[in-house]
């Protein structure tokens, strides 16, 4: 789970094995770490917010036993310049991040986890993402 408010304070919360330590990666570079708990569920609040840009964030994990594990996905941001919009025009809508999750492979599906301006409730219908493959 991963959610930004306009001004890039972030949440970032998961489940993993009890006890593993996760860290949190920002193109590569780590901005934190943190422990699961005894269920296995952790949250990750970094300490600045995210500066306005587009980025991948990633996971890597140090289980009790020493075995390390990367994450499956990488949650893809687009992150806007405040008071702007993705496409860098004014906007006055409070919600403009987009998040999604999609697989390191490029397989499966794509994951929409916040999309931009689904807050104040004025999109009737809105196609959230499409998925091809070569076939």
């Amino acid at each position: 789970m991963v959610r930004i408010n306009p001004q890039g304070d972030t949440v970032i919360a998961g489940k993993s094995a009890p006890g593993a330590k996760i860290r949190i990666l920002d193109g590569g570079k780590e901005i934190g770490d943190v422990t699961a708990d005894k269920r296995g569920e952790w949250v990750f609040v970094p300490k600045k917010p995210l500066p306005a840009g587009n980025r991948e964030l990633t996971l890597d994990s140090i289980l009790p036993d020493g075995t390390k594990e990367t994450s499956e996905s990488v949650v893809v941001l687009a992150v806007p310049a405040r008071g702007k919009d993705l496409g860098g025009g004014e906007s006055d809508q409070s919600n403009q991040t987009l998040a999604m999750r999609v697989r390191r492979d490029g397989g499966g599906a794509t994951t929409l986890m916040q999309v931009p301006g689904r807050s104040d409730g004025t999109l009737p219908i809105a196609i959230d993402s499409i998925d091809y493959d070569d076939q």
